[in-house]
């Protein structure tokens, strides 16, 4: 028998959200939204999420559940996921599909055959307490904080982990907790101005410098006062490499996923109409005089 209490204890543990501070909730934003803006075309005659082929089997299980606008809901469904796998680690998509029984005509004692008739798509959180045959029982906590036990199909869970993405765990909050001390103006930091010697102007250089140092990896920026052209769209390169690499590795995930919960090798295809930009070419042509400033910031930020 499961006990509720620890249960709930090891969900709160894995969802424990970290202390804010004045970066956590910008960043995290900036990294988890926005996908089909940043890296779409500029004017896009189609949707940035589709399926190939267009009327293919997936694509239509999907609009069977009322998803009409599969676009929105897709980018919905992988912010949602890219926001979990930044804050916690690791994230738990679910298609999750629904069946007829199909009777034999011939034969009334023959079982029935169960087949798809609907899939719906969307990010879970929460824990795997069981496994029995294909189904898993999952735990997560409601709104009220009680526990809520359901039975999930396992073809259809997709598990995201941030290890895969090259990243620790915990990367990411301990990023953010580093950044808090960059902070010129948090309490700890102002007590600081009493002391002999004190210079406001070159400890917030200091800090800056440092802030930038610790987001490099994934060019955040936190705004751009005070930063040369060309290092602001060195950033903004490795910020979009960044989303890329996120949004293909959740994409391919995704697929995967299709082809194992509706058991076809080709249900259809879910594609990321991401724009062509060889950036590493780019910035090369700019650092040998090839293209000018406004020419590169025409191209990285959807201009013609």
């Amino acid at each position: 028998m499961i006990n509720p209490f620890i249960t709930k204890k090891s969900v709160n543990k894995i969802y424990c959200h970290p202390i804010n501070n004045l970066y956590s909730y910008k960043f995290y934003e900036d990294l988890s939204t926005g996908f089909s803006f940043i890296l779409g075309e500029k004017y896009k005659g189609k949707d940035f999420f589709t399926f190939e082929p267009n009327r293919c089997m997936v694509a239509n299980l999907l609009c069977t559940m009322g998803h009409y606008d599969l676009d929105h809901k897709i980018e919905q469904t992988i912010n949602m996921a890219m926001h979990s796998l930044l804050l916690y680690g690791h994230a738990y998509i679910y298609l999750h599909p629904h069946y007829v029984q199909q009777e034999s005509d011939e034969n009334k004692k023959i079982p029935t055959k169960q087949t798809i008739s609907a899939l719906d798509i969307g990010e879970i959180k929460g824990i795997i307490k069981q496994r029995i045959g294909d189904k898993c029982i999952f735990y997560n906590l409601g709104y009220n904080g009680d526990i809520i036990e359901t039975e999930l199909w396992t073809d259809g869970l997709i598990s995201l982990n941030i290890k895969e993405l090259g990243y620790k765990k915990k990367y990411f909050p301990n990023l953010i907790k580093k950044l808090g001390k960059c902070d010129v103006i948090s309490s700890g930091l102002m007590t600081s101005e009493d002391t002999d010697g004190y210079d406001y102007n070159t400890h917030s250089k200091k800090k800056r410098l440092d802030f930038l140092k610790k987001t490099r990896s994934v060019g955040w920026t936190f705004g751009n006062d005070g930063l040369s052209d060309s290092y602001i769209l060195y950033r903004k390169i490795l910020l979009d490499k960044f989303r890329i690499k996120a949004l293909n590795f959740i994409v391919d995930k995704i697929n995967e996923g299709f082809s194992t919960c509706l058991h076809n090798e080709s249900p259809g295809t879910l594609v990321a109409h991401i724009r062509r930009l060889d950036y590493d070419n780019l910035w090369s042509k700019y650092l040998k005089g090839e293209i000018t400033v406004t020419e590169l910031t025409n191209l990285l930020y959807k201009g013609h």
